[in-house]
């Protein structure tokens, strides 16, 4: 958020299963805790989009229950103690993921809503939104929810925070809602900084007319896969590219020049004090040995696979909600995301197919030769680690590529391509070696195919969240 809008959030009605640990009169259901730990991720592990929003419609997710006046009693203390500890003049009640089946599932609570004309739980819910707002107000407070707060009737001095649906942000805003925006910069969906730094819904409304009850963003970052090893890592240098979207005019989209300041930014942030370059190198020398060099030269094109996939595995994993829970120790939980050694590589590859200048050359080369003969050289890491062995057959592939891209250079100096079969057959390479191991992928393979077709492939505008 902007300094003005910095406030805790105490999520409600949804995401309370904590709260009924200390206060069990707060819940709609004394079984919902229960249900929701039966699933155990274990289906949502297989990636199924369709079976993941089906249980997210299904699951009798823990909820408070909005009927009762002691609930309200006791959200109103909550308002005013916390109202002591935070001076901000905005209160984040959440109000997002609540699916109202634990509602439907209580007899009180659909007697109380027949009773009272409530025809849904979607109404249910406006209905507890409008109890809290009088809270907030009462407090002198402003109310901040996500987006699933909204309705056509909510009041206008509410804040939506859009997260999902980039819809709710002129909805939001042609009802003279002040809007924050979240959609599009989850870092912990695993998208490189270019992806934030265009992200095409504020690219959009910064042109619209009605920009100005744009208040401001956030970028998330939610610690199912961060920990004090790698949480840093995760948040920077990433997080630097999302506040300059959120303050620079809608043309300013040059990613090339975004990166060339990012990773400056990133070593200035490591010279300050952060753990952001430390977290990573630290964690590499845990598992390196005596290889600690050659493992970085190999690590430095690695990148997390993008989207949930790496989520749900970890979730599907029978340890991952035990406490405390496993380590975060595998090669995708301590790479970076974007890759200054990916980057350098890339505008060489640029330069030289536009110039062929001799300075382009021989970064290409070195990093080819550098790439081809490393995996010989992590033969006794990959037999001593069993974490680096998850991630052994990405060493292979790296370095057949890296043959591939020294031919293809080969071929441009000499003035001629490869013919068609022989495109083919090293576009296959590639897209073998596409596939992930460990939750981690390479991370230079647009870089190599742009040199085998002599022409830059542009990087992609968008990654599936599956």
């Amino acid at each position: 958020y902007t300094t003005l809008f910095r406030s805790p959030e105490f999520d409600m009605p949804g995401h309370s299963k904590s709260w009924f640990a200390g206060y069990p009169q707060l819940s709609a259901s004394k079984d919902s805790s229960k249900a929701l730990m039966s699933l155990h991720f274990n289906e949502l592990g297989k990636l199924d989009l369709a079976k993941v929003m089906e249980y997210a419609r299904t699951i009798p997710m823990p909820a408070m229950d909005p009927t009762k006046e002691s609930t309200y009693d006791f959200i109103d203390r909550l308002i005013g103690e916390m109202s002591t500890i935070f001076p901000s003049a905005y209160f984040h009640i959440g109000a997002d993921e609540n699916n109202g089946v634990v509602w439907k599932n209580n007899p009180a609570i659909v007697a109380f809503m027949k009773a009272n004309k409530i025809s849904n739980t979607h109404e249910l819910q406006d209905y507890f939104v409008e109890r809290v707002q009088r809270l907030l107000v009462k407090h002198h407070k402003k109310m901040i929810a996500w987006e699933e707060a909204f309705s056509p009737e909510i009041s206008k001095d509410v804040t939506l925070q859009v997260w999902q649906n980039p819809a709710y942000i002129k909805k939001g805003t042609d009802h003279e809602n002040d809007v924050l925006i979240s959609q599009g910069f989850y870092l912990d969906w695993f998208f490189p900084a270019y992806i934030y730094y265009n992200n095409p819904n504020l690219r959009s409304i910064k042109d619209d007319s009605l920009s100005s009850k744009i208040k401001g963003g956030e970028a998330a970052q939610w610690t199912e896969l961060a920990d004090r090893r790698n949480i840093e890592t995760r948040i920077w240098p990433r997080a630097a590219a999302v506040a300059e979207k959120l303050w620079s005019p809608a043309s300013v989209t040059d990613v090339d020049d975004m990166y060339r300041r990012l990773f400056l930014l990133n070593e200035q942030l490591d010279e300050q004090g952060l753990q952001n370059i430390s977290d990573y190198e630290r964690s590499l020398r845990a598992i390196s040995g005596d290889d600690f060099n050659s493992l970085k030269t190999f690590t430095d094109v690695l990148r997390p696979v993008p989207g949930l996939k790496k989520l749900f595995a970890q979730l599907a994993r029978p340890a991952s909600l035990t406490y405390p829970p496993d380590p975060l120790v595998q090669i995708s939980d301590i790479i970076p995301i974007d890759s200054k050694v990916k980057w350098t590589f890339r505008n060489a590859v640029k330069s030289y197919l536009e110039n062929k200048d001799t300075t382009s050359e021989k970064i290409i080369r070195y990093y080819l030769k550098l790439w081809r003969m490393n995996d010989s050289n992590l033969t006794n890491a990959f037999s001593e680690s069993s974490v680096l062995k998850t991630v052994q057959p990405l060493s292979k592939n790296l370095s057949e590529i890296a043959t591939i891209g020294l031919e293809a250079m080969n071929e441009i100096n000499k003035g001629t391509r490869f013919d068609d079969n022989q495109i083919e057959q090293k576009l296959m390479v590639l897209k073998n070696a596409a596939q992930s191991y460990g939750q981690a992928e390479i991370n230079i393979l647009p870089e190599v195919e742009s040199l085998i077709r002599q022409k830059l492939i542009p990087l992609p505008e968008s990654y599936p969240m599956f």
